[in-house]
């Protein structure tokens, strides 16, 4: 099955093998503006979505039988910008506007606030830090966070230490992704062909010596 999130203030779960829409998910009402991220428990059980909203809030679903299962607290009428799912599916992870320079664990099972991870202070005092995207390390050991002041931070989830704060990006930053072996991160920037220096767009970075 896949997840989509889209301007229309609807979550899609399609059938990847027919490519039929299964079900079309919204507790939003007027009051959403669009879905900006969405994402499956490892073992396909929970939909996170997160998005645009007067309610700033995280939103749980049974994929199977389309049921809001439950709402997280994570913003105060602000944006959530990310979710990510621990490979173990034990903890979910949100960041939002609400609370820039912070990401939120979650147990998704009780909807229990676990941590709040502080993300350090911004690159310049022109901007300001939101995670614009997350994912855990393939330990679940590390959190990666692409943010809104052009940099890529990594933290340690137990005990919410900030690992790492790698610069190179032209912009703010809007996806982000492990290896499968955990020892490199990739990310990707919004990208203006004039801007000064013309820095590229996506940046892989080395981050073998990356845990606890």
């Amino acid at each position: 099955m896949l997840a989509s999130g889209s301007w229309d203030r609807h979550v899609r779960l399609w059938d990847v093998q027919t490519g039929e829409l299964v079900w079309e998910l919204s507790d939003y009402g007027g009051r959403m503006k669009t879905v900006t991220s969405v994402a499956f428990s490892p073992d396909g059980s929970i939909v996170a979505s997160g998005g645009s909203t007067n309610d700033g809030k995280v939103r749980l679903w049974d994929p199977q039988t389309g049921e809001l299962l439950r709402a997280l607290e994570a913003g105060d009428r602000k944006r959530v910008t990310s979710v990510a799912f621990a490979p173990d599916g034990q903890t979910l992870a949100s960041a939002s506007t609400r609370l820039p320079g912070t990401v939120e664990l979650w147990d998704p099972q009780t909807g229990s606030l676990r941590q709040t991870l502080q993300l350090g202070p911004p690159s310049s005092s022109k901007r300001t830090v939101c995670g614009n995207s997350l994912t855990f390390s393939p330990d679940g050991n590390g959190l990666a966070c692409a943010c809104s002041d052009w940099t890529v931070r990594l933290l340690n989830v137990a005990t919410g230490a900030l690992l790492r704060t790698m610069t190179g990006h032209g912009q703010p930053l809007k996806a982000i992704a492990f290896s499968p072996d955990g020892t490199v991160v990739s990310s990707g920037s919004f990208y203006h062909s004039t801007y000064p220096g013309g820095k590229l767009p996506l940046r892989l970075w080395d981050v073998s010596g990356f845990g606890p």
